[in-house]
C-alpha cells in the first residue's frame, strides 16, 4: 500500500473543497476581478461583501469533505460498504447540532437536505434518494476508490450503492463510479506508467461497460423518468480521445455543449456548473491532463460556479496520482482539521 497516495487522496479532496468553498457560486470573471488568480485559501468576505451568510473561515471545507469522511469512517468500521451504516453516519452529523438548520453540515444542497430529512423521518437508505443529476455522489466517493483499489467489482458495487442513497439518476451514479475508478487506478499504480492516450482509453472503456451494467442491474432502483439518461456519460467522455492537446478553453466549450444535450434541468453555461455531465466531466478531463497537483487544482477553482465540488473530485484523484508529498505545504498547513484527515 502506498500510504503517500492514500493520504494525498483524502487530503487532496479536502484541500480542493476548502480552496473552492469561498468562491462557490461565483463566475470565473468575478473571481479574476476580485482575486486575480486564486492560488490559496482566501477570505470569503472579500468575495461576498454584504452577504455574511456566505462567509467561511480560510481553510475550512464544506459538506463535500464531511460526507467523504463519513463514508471513509463507515467503510473502515464495516470492513466494506454498508448502506444503512453510511446513512446512519450521515444522520449523526445531521442531528449533531439541533439548534442549527442543517446540523453540523456546512453548505449543503437542496437534494442532500431532502434526503437527510427523509432519513430522519424513518425512510430507509434504499428509498431516500432523489431524482437529481448533481455531483453529490461523486464529490464524496474518493474513499471508495481507496478502499477497493484492488477489487474493481467491489468498487463499482459500492460506488453505485452509495450514490443511490441520495441520487436516483444514472448520470451521477455513473460519474461516481468513474471518479472512484480513477482514484483506484492511480493509487494502485495501474495508470502510473501509461501514456495519456492509454489512460483515456482505459477510462472510456470503463465508462462504457459501467453504464451497461447500471442499466442492466440497477434499473429496478430508478424511476422511469430517468431511463433516457443511460449512456450519456460515455457520450461525454468519448471525445477525450480528440481533445488531447487542445486548449482547455476550447475543451470546456465542448463540455458545456455536450452537457446541454444531456437533459440538464437548467441551461449549462459553465464547465464547472453543478451537473454531473459538466463539472463531473471537467474533473475527469483535468484528471487526465493535469501535469501536477497544484496547477490542476488552481485551474479548477478558478473556473468558479461549483468550484468546491469540482476541486474536491479533482483533488481526490490528483492526490492519489501524485501523493501527499506533491501537495504544497502551505495548503496542508492551512487546512483546518488537517491532522484528523
Amino acid at each position: 500500500m502506498n500510504l503517500d497516495r492514500y493520504r494525498g487522496s483524502l487530503l487532496g479532496l479536502a484541500i480542493g473543497d476548502a480552496l473552492g468553498a469561498p468562491v462557490e457560486g461565483m463566475k470565473s470573471g468575478r473571481i479574476k476581478e476580485v482575486f486575480g488568480q486564486l492560488t490559496s485559501y482566501v477570505d470569503a468576505e472579500l468575495a461576498w461583501q454584504k452577504k455574511p451568510y456566505r462567509y467561511l473561515p480560510k481553510g475550512v471545507y464544506t459538506d463535500d469533505t464531511q460526507q467523504a469522511l463519513c463514508l471513509a469512517d463507515s467503510l473502515v468500521r464495516c470492513y466494506g460498504f454498508n448502506a444503512e451504516d453510511f446513512a446512519n453516519t450521515l444522520q449523526r452529523l445531521w442531528k449533531a447540532s439541533p439548534e442549527l438548520r442543517y446540523g453540523a453540515f456546512r453548505g449543503i444542497g437542496a437534494t442532500f437536505r431532502k434526503v437527510m430529512e427523509k432519513l430522519a423521518s424513518g425512510v430507509s437508505a434504499s428509498m431516500a434518494g432523489e431524482v437529481s443529476a448533481g455531483i453529490g455522489p461523486a464529490m464524496r466517493v474518493g474513499p471508495v476508490g481507496l478502499y477497493f483499489c484492488e477489487d474493481k467489482d467491489a468498487l463499482i458495487k459500492a460506488s453505485i450503492e452509495q450514490a443511490l442513497i441520495t441520487h436516483k439518476d444514472p448520470r451521477p451514479i455513473s460519474l461516481s463510479s468513474a471518479i472512484a475508478y480513477s482514484v483506484a487506478c492511480y493509487v494502485n499504480g495501474e495508470w502510473e506508467s501509461l501514456k495519456t492516450s492509454d489512460r483515456i482509453e482505459s477510462l472510456i472503456e470503463f465508462v462504457f461497460d459501467l453504464e451497461k451494467l447500471v442499466e442492466k442491474e440497477y434499473i429496478v432502483h430508478l424511476p422511469p423518468l430517468v431511463y433516457d439518461f443511460f449512456g450519456l456519460l460515455f457520450r461525454s467522455v468519448e471525445p477525450f480521445r480528440h481533445w488531447q492537446g487542445m486548449e482547455h478553453e476550447l475543451v470546456f466549450r465542448q463540455i458545456v455543449n455536450l452537457a446541454n444535450l444531456s437533459f440538464p434541468s437548467h441551461k449549462i453555461k459553465s464547465p464547472s456548473q453543478n451537473f454531473a455531465l459538466s463539472a463531473g466531466v471537467t474533473a475527469l478531463f483535468l484528471t487526465i491532463t493535469s501535469t501536477d497537483f497544484e496547477s490542476g487544482l488552481i485551474e479548477a477553482v478558478n473556473l468558479g460556479q461549483d468550484a468546491d465540488s469540482l476541486a474536491a473530485m479533482l483533488g481526490a484523484i490528483l492526490g492519489a496520482r501524485f501523493g501527499e508529498s506533491a501537495i504544497p505545504e502551505e495548503w496542508k498547513q492551512g487546512l483546518k482539521n488537517y491532522d484528523q484527515i
